[in-house]
């Protein structure tokens, strides 16, 4: 089964995929700094562009991020210059097919 990873940072947002303990693909690009928005976008967008090389059925995400979260909500992130609480898991269930 994969598991798909992100490790949002200040700097760079990184993605992979694992599988047996093992990356099987991955990608990174600048992280999406002042926008909510934007931020999700573009995580949806890696997560496309991983899943067109998927040969099997994604069975969990992990989500890494540098900012204080309860109840699965970060409350604000100050590397990526947002002050505003961000519920990931609900907020990717979204439109995406992927993250679900």
């Amino acid at each position: 089964e994969l598991i798909e990873c992100f490790d949002i940072g200040g700097t760079q947002l990184r993605s992979a995929w694992v599988k047996d303990g093992k990356i099987v693909a991955r990608q990174k690009m600048a992280s999406v700094k002042g926008s909510k928005e934007k931020l999700l976008e573009q995580i949806k967008l890696v997560s496309k562009n991983l899943e067109k090389e998927a040969t099997e059925p994604i069975a969990a995400v992990s989500i890494s991020i540098a900012g204080p979260a309860k109840n699965g909500i970060v409350e604000y992130l100050p590397p990526l210059e947002l002050n505003e609480r961000v519920d990931f898991a609900e907020e990717l269930k979204k439109g995406s097919a992927c993250l679900c």
